[in-house]
């Protein structure tokens, strides 16, 4: 099930590496090595056109991955990452309801993709949802339930929308928080398990796959026509934010 994995965290983080970035024409190179841990500096090197280069370094721990001295210093308020998830399916029962506009609605559901061998907008629904109710889960320290994997009409799409909707506004915001710092096993790609804070995981691999499915849902459905521009994004997020002043 792809909504459990994180291939390319493995793919980047996991284990011993040799890492060269190369920059512009090959005049700006960085290495990094480690042949036992990931305890050593990752270093990024972004281009800025072919005459500047800018390199930034930071620790990564094989044990709390993104445990640097700023994640430890700012307060916690992960309250606020469950509001972005409110916005994000707001956004999503949003580009539904046009899709369902549309003369071919059932085939834009069930049938549409970006490419044949990625999920549909049924499944994009399943994994957004799926990730958000384990979210949830972690920050309030109980185990996350598994949604039946049948999304096959709008109707059902909603129902599991509002479903995890209101479970995230019904969250207490001191629980949540006080989760932040909990360590517990977790799965960092297929076969692979690390030691990490809920809030750690939340920021770097969680919120990033919530997204991830709300833009391909987008995409999909932008892709096969239906009138959706920037505002359409935007949807969800805006009263989230405007019930919060």
């Amino acid at each position: 099930d792809l909504c459990n994995q994180t291939s390319y965290w493995e793919d980047t983080f996991a284990g011993g590496w040799d890492t060269v970035v190369q920059c512009g024409d090959g005049g700006n190179q960085t290495t990094t090595s480690s042949s036992t841990s990931i305890s050593a500096a990752a270093s990024v090197t972004t281009s800025l056109g072919t005459a500047a280069t800018k390199t930034v370094s930071a620790p990564i721990s094989k044990k709390t991955y993104l445990d640097t001295k700023q994640t430890q210093n700012e307060p916690h308020n992960l309250r606020q990452q469950l509001l972005v998830l409110q916005g994000v399916l707001g956004t999503l029962t949003h580009i539904l309801k046009k899709a369902e506009e549309q003369p071919n609605a059932d085939t834009l559901l069930t049938t549409a993709r970006l490419y044949e061998d990625m999920y549909p907008i049924t499944d994009q629904v399943r994994c957004a949802t799926q990730y958000s109710e384990n979210i949830l889960a972690r920050l309030t320290g109980r185990e996350p339930v598994t949604f039946d994997r049948d999304l096959g009409s709008y109707a059902k799409c909603y129902e599991r929308i509002e479903l995890v909707l209101k479970s995230l506004k019904e969250a207490d915001k001191d629980v949540v928080n006080g989760h932040a710092d909990v360590v517990a096993a977790t799965p960092f790609g297929p076969g692979k398990v690390v030691d990490m804070k809920a809030g750690v995981w939340v920021h770097s691999i969680a919120l990033p796959n919530v997204y991830f499915h709300l833009t391909t849902a987008y995409g999909i459905l932008r892709k096969e026509g239906v009138p959706l521009g920037k505002m359409d994004y935007y949807a969800g997020f805006a009263p989230v934010a405007l019930s919060q002043k």
